[in-house]
């Protein structure tokens, strides 16, 4: 019971990227801030904020490696020890000093972008309305993240009693919360023009249908998925080669297509193909040849799915909004790239206090962990 609710209220705080800390006074914001023209600080984390934040990251990190509990010696490891792929002058830095690292920017980033909300909300623009009206709405935002996570928790009263072991007050509590709505807003925001879509389609996008053939499993009379007999596969293999030999000699592979497509389920909804690009999750395999191939050009690859005989057609950028989730997925990375862009230079502006900061780390933050729910 323990575990389930500290799954539930830890995945909570990290949808919302809910605040923190150690001590429960309220204290200035100035552990990172962002100063103003008149050198007030207008936006930043306390050490309360900070300190929680650094929780979090912990706590995100290890349960994403499914370690409920915290383990003091993989902070010290580094990045190298562990096998992982890194540029060379961090492999010999520890796991602490690259979370470290990466808490810090992301707290930065978050500063800048609500003091960047603050300004663009005054103006007399398409984003500055969409924003002035997320304003109007995020004090009730804020409220009712509050109560769910007090109904997660069982009542007001654990809730409080859990954030305050953590030593974060509900002042902050809800300061960093709106922090993390203005994050949010800022990047939904952001307007981004079809025409732009379409650019982004026609540059970074190829368009390939396949013949699927399973050359590896098929599915049993029990509905489950079992290996091919050695003699199924070279039968497979054969169909393969056929179709191959077909499409060699001429013959047209929209025909050919249209006789072996109930082999991929999907092409019932692509029915114009896949449109591919080199953050889809299409297999590597797979994906390396659509963007490799030339209009036209007919191409096998392999992969655990089987044989699949590709064709690249050529790109039309009308079809940019074809599929809702190939449009969905532009919009997303043409709003990011806009909101890196547009954060980016705040962010550089965030100043850091040093004596603070340097006494939190991920190695020495507090887990989240389920003795903490009582």
């Amino acid at each position: 019971m323990k575990n389930t609710l500290l799954r539930i209220f830890t995945a909570a705080l990290v949808v919302i990227m809910s605040a923190v800390s150690f001590t429960s006074c309220i204290k200035k914001y100035d552990a990172i801030y962002f100063e103003g023209a008149n050198g007030e600080i207008v936006s930043g984390f306390n050490e309360n904020m900070l300190s929680y934040h650094m929780s979090m990251e912990k706590t995100t990190l290890l349960y994403g490696m499914g370690i409920t509990s915290d383990v003091p010696d993989l902070w010290k490891m580094t990045v190298k020890d562990i096998g992982y792929e890194i540029e060379k002058e961090s492999e010999n830095k520890t796991i602490a000093q690259i979370y470290d690292a990466s808490a810090i920017s992301t707290a930065k980033t978050m500063i800048a972008a609500s003091y960047l909300y603050d300004e663009i909300k005054k103006q007399d623009t398409v984003e500055g309305r969409v924003l002035k009206a997320s304003d109007e709405r995020m004090e009730a935002q804020v409220d009712n993240v509050v109560s769910q996570l007090q109904l997660t928790m069982g009542s007001k009263g654990k809730f409080e009693s859990f954030i305050s072991g953590y030593g974060i007050t509900l002042s902050d509590f809800r300061k960093y919360y709106e922090m993390s709505y203005k994050t949010s807003e800022l990047r939904s925001a952001l307007d981004v023009s079809e025409d732009e879509k379409k650019d982004y389609f026609k540059n970074n996008y190829a368009i390939v249908k396949h013949i699927l053939i399973n050359t590896n499993s098929k599915t049993n009379d029990a509905g489950e998925k079992v290996s091919l007999t050695p003699e199924e596969k070279e039968a497979k293999l054969s169909v393969v080669k056929a179709i191959e030999a077909r499409l060699s000699a001429g013959e047209d592979y929209e025909a050919v297509y249209e006789e072996y497509k109930g082999e991929d389920p999907g092409t019932d909804y692509y029915t114009e193909g896949y449109f591919v690009t080199d953050n889809n999750m299409y297999m590597p395999e797979f994906q390396d040849a659509a963007l490799e191939m030339n209009d036209g050009e007919v191409r096998t690859v392999y992969t655990s799915y089987g044989a699949h005989i590709m064709k690249e057609y050529p790109m039309d950028p009308e079809k940019y909004n074809f599929y809702n989730d190939v449009n969905s997925e532009i919009t997303s990375v043409l709003k990011e790239a806009k909101y890196i862009e547009l954060v980016k230079p705040y962010v550089d502006m965030v100043k850091i206090n040093d004596r603070v900061v340097k006494e939190y780390s991920v190695a020495t933050v507090p887990m989240m962990t389920p003795d903490s729910v009582q």
